[in-house]
């Protein structure tokens, strides 16, 4: 499940980044892809705290549950 986790929190760090751009006034098209993960792969470090908003996400939400188990599934096989 931690590479999920993983995803998911990297998924609402480039969120956060690309509304930080969006406030500066960029647009958001316009920024290259790898800069945009780049910056989300900083904010990341700087806000570990999305780690774990995203493994309590996985523990409660029923869809991310089913996901993570699905996997688990797979790996046993």
């Amino acid at each position: 499940m931690g590479g999920h986790i993983m995803t998911l929190a990297r998924f609402e760090a480039k969120k956060a980044v690309k509304e930080i751009f969006r406030r500066q006034g960029l647009k958001v098209a316009h920024i290259e892809a790898s800069e945009i993960t780049k910056a989300a792969n900083t904010y990341l470090l700087e806000h570990p705290e999305l780690i774990d908003q995203a493994a309590e996400r996985f523990r409660s939400d029923p869809v991310f549950m089913k996901i993570a188990q699905q996997h688990e599934r797979q790996l046993k096989k």
